[in-house]
C-alpha cells in the first residue's frame, strides 16, 4: 500500500511538469516583400511544409507571417522540417531548414528585382462576392449569416422612451452606433397636449407630438471625434407637430370663424387652412376694458390711437397723424400699423364700444417650407401643422456641430429642451499588450484595485501569456485553449492571434484589425460602439512595442432628454472660481478692467492701473498657451481670466486646454457662430472662416446684415 501511494504522489508531481513541457512554442516566420524599398501590398506568398501549402497575402507593410512551430495552426497536421517559400519572383524562391531556425528571429526581407503588377481587387462591391461574403477592403470576407428572427409584433415607437416621475422629462437611452427614431406624446411628456378643441360649436380631438431622429457616432465614424461620442442630427430630424385626429372641415375656417389652437406655447388664430398653406391672424386684442370706447384713446407703442365714431359696421380710428374708417371684420392701415375691427357696437345714449386687433401685419399667409424662425421651417401637411429643423448638426467644421455631452437644442418659444444629458460609466480594465518570448504578454489593471483583470473557471489573473497553443498563466502553464473574461465585462480575451471582442492583434504586431479592417496605418485613438478604447495602432505595428486597450465592464449608454432641462451626468462640473489679480506688481501692458464674476458677486477682482496688467500666471499649462497665443499675434491687449484649463479672451471667445491620454497637450478655442470648443486648425466655411490655426480670434467676429457671425 505504501509503495502504491509513493507511485501516485510521484505521478501527481510530474503532471505540472508534463503539462508545461507539452505546450509547444510558436515559431513565427515573418517575411517582408519590397520593391525599391517600398512595401509590396497584396502579393500572394506560398509556404510549403511537409507537403502542405498555405497562401498568405502581404499587408500594407508588405509583410506576411506563418507559424512553423510544433503547435502551428497552419501546419498542425504535418511535421514542418523543410520550409519552402515562393511569391512568384526569383528573389523570394527560398528553402529553409525549419528545424534549425531560431525564431522569433526568423525575419527575412525579399527585395524584388522587377516591379510587381498592380494588385487586382478581388471585389469592389458586395455583389462581387459569393453568398454570405462581403466586400471588405477589396477582399471577399465571410460573414456569419444572421439567424432568422422569430416574428414579433411591431413595438410601439414610444416603448423606447421613458419619463421621470412627474412626466416633465422624456428620456431616450441608446448605445453608441445606434440610430434612434421616436415619436413622443403626452404619455411620456406631460407638457404635450392631448384633448379636444371647439370649432364652430363642435368638438374635435387633437394632440401635440415631438418626433426625433438621431445617430450616435464615435471615432470609428469620424476620427476627429476622438474619444467622445457625438449625436448626429440631420435636417428635418426634429419635428414639433399639432395633429388633428378628427378631420376638421377646412372650408369652414374663415375670418369670421377662425380656428384657435395653442401652438408652441403661443395662441394661433387660423383664418384659412389647406393641406400645404395657412393664413394666420396676428396682433394684440383691445376691447372696451382696454379703452376701445367711442371718444377715448388707446396707447400703442407710446402713441395714442383715438377712437372716433363707431357705427353699425365700422369704426373711425386715428393714429400717428392719419385717420381711417375701417369696416367690421376687415383690415385697414392707419399710420403704418394695421388694425382689424373685430366688433363695433354703436349706442344712442352712451359712447359706442369696439374690439380691435393691432399689429404691423395682421394677416400672414404661410406656405409649407416657409421659415418659422431662423433654424426652423414650417411643415404643413394633411391634418397636421409642424415645424422642423432646417439646420443639420453633423460636421465639426460647421457652426452647428454634432452634439456632445451637455449640448442642447431648444425648440422655439422655449417650448422644450433636447439635451445630451448623460453617458453611463462603469469600471474599466486597462489592458497592456507586449511581446515577450514569442508570446503576447497581456497585463491588466483595474480602476477599483480590487478585482483581478482576467478570470477563468473561478480563477483570477492579472497577467497572462497568449500564444498559438492557448492562454497561459504567468508561469506559462496552460489555462485554456479557449477564452478568458476581461474584468466584469462580456468581452473575452481569445487565442488565435490575440482577440479582444472585434479587435484582432496579429502575432508579433504584424497587423491590428477591427472587424476585419486593418488599422495598422492609423495613428489615432479610437472609441468603439462597445465603449472599448484602443490607442495608436500604427505605433504598435511600426515599433512592435506595446498596445493599450481599455475595456469597460458595461456597454455605455447615452441618454437624450426632452422637456425641462436637467443636470448633466457624466462629466465633472467645473469648480466655481472668480479670477482676480492678487499680485502687487504689474507689468507694462494694457488690460481692460476685469468684470465682476457673476457666480461670485461678493468677490471683486483687484484691478490693475489702466496702463498695466497682471504678470503671466506661473501655471505651466497656462504659460504654454499664453506664449503660443502671443507668438501667433494675439497681442498684449488680451485680458486673461484663467481658472482650471480655460482662458476667456473676451466675452464671446475663449481657449481651453487639456492633456490627452497620450500625454500630449490639446488646445481648443471657441468664438461666435459655433457651438462649443473646437480645433483652431478648423477654419470653417464662409462667412465664419478665420485664418487656419489662429488660436485667439480676439474681437474679430461681428454680425453682418444677414444676422450671421462673420470674421473680419
Amino acid at each position: 500500500m505504501k509503495k502504491i501511494l509513493t507511485i501516485l504522489i510521484g505521478l501527481m508531481l510530474l503532471l505540472p511538469i508534463t503539462s508545461l513541457a507539452g505546450a509547444p512554442s510558436p515559431k513565427p516566420f515573418v517575411a517582408y516583400v519590397m520593391f525599391k524599398g517600398e512595401p509590396v501590398v497584396g502579393l500572394d506568398v506560398l509556404f510549403t511544409c511537409g507537403g502542405k501549402t498555405i497562401t498568405k497575402t502581404t499587408n500594407i507593410k508588405g509583410g506576411v507571417m506563418v507559424d512553423i512551430g510544433g503547435g502551428s495552426p497552419e501546419f498542425k497536421d504535418v511535421t514542418c522540417s523543410i520550409l519552402e517559400v515562393d511569391c512568384g519572383y526569383e528573389a523570394c524562391q527560398k528553402t529553409y531548414n525549419a528545424g534549425a531556425m531560431d525564431c522569433p528571429k526568423c525575419e527575412y526581407i525579399y527585395e524584388l528585382g522587377e516591379a510587381p503588377p498592380e494588385p487586382v481587387p478581388e471585389c469592389l462591391i458586395d455583389s462581387d462576392c459569393s453568398l454570405n461574403y462581403k466586400c471588405i477592403s477589396e477582399k471577399c470576407v465571410y460573414v456569419e449569416p444572421e439567424p432568422t428572427p422569430t416574428p414579433t409584433p411591431e413595438p410601439k415607437i414610444e416603448e423606447k422612451v421613458n419619463s421621470n416621475e412627474d412626466g416633465t422629462i422624456a428620456l431616450i437611452e441608446a448605445n453608441f452606433g445606434d440610430c434612434v427614431d421616436v415619436v413622443i406624446t403626452d404619455s411620456k411628456l406631460s407638457k404635450l397636449f392631448d384633448g379636444t378643441i371647439d370649432f364652430d360649436t363642435e368638438d374635435y380631438d387633437t394632440h401635440e407630438e415631438i418626433s426625433l431622429k438621431y445617430c450616435i457616432e464615435t471615432s470609428l465614424d469620424d476620427v476627429d471625434f476622438g474619444l467622445e461620442p457625438k449625436v448626429i442630427i440631420e435636417e428635418e430630424s426634429i419635428e414639433y407637430c399639432y395633429v388633428f385626429d378628427d378631420l376638421i372641415p377646412l372650408a369652414d375656417i374663415a375670418r369670421d370663424e377662425e380656428l384657435e389652437i395653442e401652438f408652441l406655447n403661443d395662441s394661433l388664430e387660423i383664418i384659412s387652412l389647406s393641406n400645404d398653406r395657412m393664413t394666420i391672424r396676428h396682433g394684440e386684442l383691445y376691447n372696451e376694458q382696454d379703452g376701445c370706447v367711442e371718444g377715448e384713446e388707446i396707447d400703442y407703442n407710446g402713441l395714442p390711437i383715438s377712437i372716433g365714431t363707431i357705427g353699425e359696421d365700422f369704426v373711425y380710428l386715428s393714429y400717428n397723424g392719419e385717420s381711417e374708417r375701417i369696416n367690421y371684420e376687415t383690415v385697414g392701415e392707419v399710420g403704418e400699423i394695421q388694425i382689424y375691427v373685430d366688433e363695433a357696437v354703436p349706442n344712442r345714449d352712451r359712447p359706442g364700444l369696439c374690439s380691435i386687433r393691432i399689429a404691423e401685419d395682421i394677416e400672414e399667409a404661410i406656405d409649407d417650407g416657409d421659415e418659422f424662425v431662423p433654424g426652423w421651417d414650417y411643415k404643413i401637411i394633411e391634418n397636421r401643422i409642424c415645424i422642423t429643423n432646417s439646420e443639420e448638426y453633423k460636421y465639426l467644421d460647421e457652426g452647428n456641430q454634432p452634439l456632445s455631452l451637455g449640448d442642447k437644442i431648444e425648440l422655439p418659444n422655449e417650448f422644450v429642451v433636447i439635451k445630451v444629458n448623460k453617458i453611463s460609466t462603469s469600471d474599466v480594465t486597462e489592458v497592456d499588450i507586449k511581446i515577450r518570448d514569442d508570446y503576447f504578454l497581456v497585463q491588466g489593471s483595474r480602476d477599483d484595485d480590487q478585482d483581478d483583470a482576467f478570470s477563468y473557471n473561478n480563477e483570477d489573473y492579472d497577467e497572462v501569456y497568449v500564444g498559438a497553443e492557448g492562454i497561459l498563466d504567468s508561469d506559462k502553464v496552460l489555462i485554456t485553449i479557449g477564452s478568458i473574461r476581461i474584468g466584469e465585462s462580456d468581452v473575452y480575451l481569445e487565442q488565435g492571434s490575440l482577440i479582444i471582442g472585434d479587435l484582432t492583434i496579429e502575432l508579433n504586431f504584424l497587423d491590428i484589425l477591427y472587424k476585419g479592417i486593418s488599422f495598422a496605418n492609423k495613428d489615432d485613438n479610437y472609441l468603439t460602439y462597445e465603449g472599448i478604447i484602443f490607442k495608436n495602432p500604427e505605433d504598435s505595428v511600426d515599433g512592435k512595442g506595446t498596445f493599450d486597450v481599455i475595456v469597460p465592464d458595461e456597454v455605455p449608454e447615452l441618454t437624450v432628454t426632452i422637456g425641462l432641462e436637467s443636470e448633466t451626468i457624466g462629466i465633472e462640473p467645473e469648480p466655481t472660481e472668480c479670477p482676480a489679480c492678487t499680485e502687487e506688481e504689474c507689468i507694462d501692458t494694457v488690460c481692460p478692467s476685469p468684470a465682476v464674476c457673476k457666480t461670485c458677486p461678493d468677490i471683486i477682482p483687484t484691478e490693475c492701473p489702466p496702463e498695466k496688467t497682471c504678470p503671466p500666471v506661473t501655471n505651466n499649462l497656462a504659460a504654454i498657451i499664453i506664449t503660443g497665443i502671443l507668438s501667433m499675434g494675439g497681442g498684449a491687449a488680451i485680458f486673461f481670466k484663467l481658472f482650471n484649463n480655460k482662458i476667456f479672451t473676451s466675452s464671446r471667445t475663449g481657449i481651453k486646454s487639456y492633456r490627452g491620454r497620450d500625454g500630449t497637450l490639446k488646445i481648443l478655442h471657441k468664438h461666435p457662430g459655433t457651438t462649443g470648443y473646437h480645433d483652431p486648425q478648423i477654419s470653417h466655411r464662409a462667412p465664419e472662416t478665420h485664418p487656419k490655426g489662429m488660436i485667439d480670434v480676439k474681437e474679430g467676429y461681428v454680425k453682418n446684415e444677414k444676422g450671421e457671425w462673420e470674421y473680419r
